[in-house]
């Protein structure tokens, strides 16, 4: 007969023994969360799925949750997708870790050069055989892709011509992550059309355009990742043809060696064409570049023209008017400004070299 010390051990020998049996029936599971990444584009991203129990038969995979579909990036520690190598480094890798005691296996799941396109959810799951795929073990991370604006040229304006007193708008499309935030600014610090100095949104009204509103737009696209996106917009508001001198006289002497200028500034969209007549009486002829004559041409901020008209040889023949007369591709409607260029005479001593004609003309521009 056995005595009481060695029924109490031969029982506590039962209970270990039905524990272990316990244990071993226990399935694979994953045994602990995993934890999302949160990168720029370029950089590396690593998920860890911590799996206990694994047994013959069960195998750790990796799946993309892919928009267009489940993607399995990984069956245990082999890659089932294209997998580039660059500089040595791949694009995707199975890394392991067994834990000190052994009975925990880390699978780590390595993103090299992180693209767009890589942001979305990651799903660790362990496949067991006999088992159906809805039991199985599964848990979801995420990475992120911070990506830094980008302007989307198709959806963007350029360029916006606008009748005067037309309603329209600027639009400004951008990508990024987070959404990037837009504002619209004037390039030479005016206005906008709403009055504002800035205005915030993909869509900038334009409403009763007007001549004021022609000029360079800026949007700006920030969501904090640098760098921001910039992209311009140029509008033009048809206007009519405008006209002014900058003198009503110049004077110079008619001595056939020194010069005179006219100028004349012309303002218009779309631009006008300009050229100077001589008006004699009822004979108009128009002047072009020769030996006595040119013209210059300097194109100013908001569509204004600045003409010169440059008399290289002032005598006692230039006589009558010229006028500085604009023409416009689109308008019927034209502007002249006049200005007078005096032709006199004066004696000057014959050692500078220079005599005068003995005569007083008169050039009305």
């Amino acid at each position: 007969m056995a005595s009481f010390g060695s029924w109490e051990h031969l029982l506590f020998y039962v209970i270990l023994l039905g524990f272990g049996s316990i244990v071993n029936c226990q399935e694979a599971d994953i045994v602990e969360d995993i934890i999302p990444e949160v990168k720029r584009v370029g950089m590396t991203a690593k998920l860890n799925c911590t799996v206990a129990r694994m047994k013959q038969g069960a195998v750790v995979q990796w799946i993309f949750k892919n928009p267009r579909g489940d993607e399995i990036l990984s069956s245990g520690k082999d890659i089932q997708v294209v997998n580039e190598i660059k500089g040595g480094v791949k694009d995707y890798e199975i890394l392991t870790f067994k834990s000190k005691t052994g009975d925990r296996t880390t699978y780590q799941l390595v993103i090299s050069r992180l693209r767009p396109e890589y942001n979305g959810d990651y799903e660790c799951s362990i496949s067991m055989t006999g088992v159906a795929a809805d039991k199985w073990p599964r848990k979801t991370g995420y990475i992120r892709v911070f990506q830094a604006p980008t302007i989307r040229p198709g959806s963007t304006d350029s360029v916006k011509m606008l009748e005067k007193g037309s309603n329209s708008s600027l639009v400004c499309d951008a990508i990024g992550v987070p959404d990037p935030n837009i504002t619209w600014v004037r390039s030479d610090g005016k206005l906008l059309p709403n009055g504002k100095a800035i205005f915030r949104g993909r869509t900038l009204p334009i409403t009763f355009a007007d001549v004021k509103f022609s000029g360079l737009y800026k949007c700006v696209a920030d969501n904090t990742i640098k760098p921001p996106a910039v992209s311009l917009a140029q509008v033009y508001v048809a206007q009519e043809p405008t006209v002014r001198v900058l003198q009503d006289s110049v004077g110079q002497f008619a001595n056939g060696q020194l010069k005179a200028k006219l100028d004349c500034i012309v303002q218009g969209y779309p631009t006008p064409t300009v050229e100077w007549v001589v008006l004699d009486g009822p004979m108009r002829r128009v002047l072009t570049d020769s030996d006595k004559f040119r013209t210059t041409k300097q194109v100013r901020p908001q569509w204004f023209q600045s003409f010169g008209f440059l008399f290289t040889w002032v005598g006692h023949r230039i006589t009558n008017v010229s006028d500085c007369q604009k023409t416009p591709r689109r308008f019927l409607r034209h502007g002249i400004g006049y200005v007078s260029l005096r032709v006199s005479k004066r004696w000057v001593p014959k050692h500078l070299g220079v005599e005068g004609s003995g005569q007083t003309k008169s050039l009305l521009l």
